[in-house]
């Protein structure tokens, strides 16, 4: 539920969190790469790697590809944080509309004939937001 509140009243923080998650996973898979084509070349034969240049060249490129990787992945963590903090100004409403999904759902113990689905329930909380939005513009 607050992913649909988030969603309809800042889109942006749950976009900014999507592309944060994508980057630091990206950040990380070339870090397990860097790290398996060292680990390959380290596989060779003690004298061919003392004679190969393209160890010297992976562990610099490994250097800086860390360095770059450490300060995005800080810098993802800063932000992770921020949008933490503004996702909590939505979390009593978030908090009311899964009270209130239990509520419905439970309506089948009154009459069999009350059941809803979870996507039920989604939509008819997106669109009262959405008229909600509407009203008050």
């Amino acid at each position: 539920m607050l992913g649909l509140v988030i969603f309809n009243e800042r889109r942006d923080l749950g976009e900014n969190l999507n592309e944060n998650s994508k980057e630091a996973f990206d950040a990380i898979k070339s870090l397990k790469d860097i790290e398996a084509e060292i680990l390959k070349l380290l596989d060779n034969d003690v004298t061919k790697i003392l004679g190969e240049d393209s160890l010297i060249r992976v562990l610099n490129d490994s250097k800086n590809t860390a360095e770059f990787c450490a300060a995005k992945l800080k810098n993802i963590a800063q932000t992770n944080q921020f949008i933490a903090k503004s996702r909590e100004i939505y979390q009593p409403v978030a908090l009311r509309a899964s009270t209130l999904y239990f509520v419905v759902r439970d309506l089948h113990l009154i009459n069999p004939l009350y059941q809803f689905s979870l996507v039920w329930f989604k939509k008819v909380f997106t669109t009262a937001m959405e008229m909600t939005n509407a009203l008050s513009d």
